[in-house]
């Protein structure tokens, strides 16, 4: 929780401990622990350059969860695509959709930089899971700028999976309105806005966190529409 804190608050007065828990980290929840101080690393950013050569050991972890976590950092500290981006492909190419779709999330943020892992990831959209399907999808758009060529497979992983839908909307309104980028996507768009059901419920089952969940999606769908807020 500390180090999630200290990710959160951008606290780059505390690298010297976050230092310390990545290079002393234990057996046990060694991957917890590393991703979350390599979280910390990347909040912090530039200032964080002493972490530089503790994320490149990382970045060859066996753990798929602790090299993109270590990519990232890397990435957020240098802002060098180069030196990253040759083992993110490697993962996008692993047999495993956990690491993929680990992979694919890192490659997205990294928007048009990351334009050589654009391969890997069009490989991804036929995989046989809808979340890998989604990430490399919604990372392509982010990668290349344009939607074109994933949007099949997101507005059929809209229909097919309801839960991904904050994801695809979120992807969407980042690029801009869709009646301009994509016109297709707006029927669905707005048939979400319409709806008198949340896009999450379960029978017996809610919570606040649904409710907070489809709010945002309502409000992606706004944005990726153009509509006003409000």
């Amino acid at each position: 929780p500390l180090l999630l804190a200290l990710a959160g608050l951008r606290a780059v007065e505390a690298l010297p401990e976050v230092l310390r828990v990545l290079r002393g980290t234990t057996a046990f929840r060694r991957e917890w622990v590393l991703e979350s101080a390599l979280r910390a690393v990347a909040a912090f950013g530039p200032a964080a350059r002493e972490a530089a050569a503790d994320a490149r050991v990382l970045l060859d972890d066996a753990s798929t969860g602790t090299a993109t976590a270590a990519a990232r950092a890397l990435w957020a500290v240098e802002g060098d695509a180069g030196a990253v981006l040759p083992r993110l492909r490697t993962l996008l190419r692993a047999p495993g959709a956990h690491g993929r779709r680990s992979a694919a999330r890192v490659v997205g943020a990294f928007g048009g930089s990351a334009g050589a892992a654009a391969p890997e990831l069009r490989a991804c959209l036929t995989a046989p899971d809808v979340w890998l399907r989604v990430d490399a999808g919604t990372a392509l758009c982010r990668v290349t700028g344009d939607v074109g060529e994933a949007l099949p497979v997101l507005l059929a992983a809209w229909r097919e999976n309801r839960h991904t839908r904050p994801e695809i909307a979120e992807c969407l309104a980042e690029l801009g309105p869709v009646d301009r980028l994509a016109p297709e996507a707006a029927p669905p768009l707005r048939a979400e806005l319409a709806r008198t059901r949340r896009h999450n419920v379960s029978a017996g089952m809610s919570g606040d966190h649904d409710v907070h969940e489809d709010e945002r999606l309502l409000s992606l769908c706004r944005r990726a529409l153009g509509v006003p807020a409000g």
